[in-house]
């Protein structure tokens, strides 16, 4: 069974509905002032309609990026933030990895993976990077703590 499934297109209260009950679940498995450490990647400078028309669903069909402000509000019951931080190159630079190696092996080994895979996933980290770099999309590091 999968919990806390958040897919494209579902509105706001329903998605802070869902990462709630992720937090509540997580509260329960935590003592008083535990921590609990989350990294996730978040929409940053993106309008929310157009969120939905852009979310990579052929890499990831049955996940929504969330805002930083509904994962925040979600938490919220269970955890105070203990620490936050934000950095959109870190990701970038993991991305630019990723799409470097991927080159590679293409090129020294490009009967793996057909022509049109590879078009696509260079593509998909091609623009993620973009992203990345003009700071539409971020990666958060939070530090909850049970309260």
């Amino acid at each position: 069974r999968v919990l806390f499934r958040s897919r494209p297109g579902l509105e706001r209260p329903r998605k802070v509905a869902i990462y709630r009950e992720f937090f509540s679940r997580a509260r329960g498995f935590l003592k008083t002032q535990g921590r609990l450490s989350l990294q996730t990647i978040y929409w940053q400078s993106v309008d929310r309609r157009r969120a939905n028309e852009i979310v990579p669903v052929k890499i990831f069909p049955e996940s929504d990026l969330p805002y930083l402000d509904e994962v925040l509000e979600a938490a919220q019951p269970y955890f105070r933030v203990r620490y936050l931080e934000t950095n959109s190159e870190d990701y970038a630079l993991t991305l630019r990895e990723w799409l470097t190696r991927l080159r590679h092996a293409r090129a020294n080994w490009p009967a793996i993976v057909d022509g049109a895979k590879f078009a696509f996933h260079e593509d998909y980290l091609r623009r993620c990077i973009v992203g990345f770099g003009r700071d539409r999309i971020s990666l958060a590091r939070i530090v909850f703590e049970r309260l």
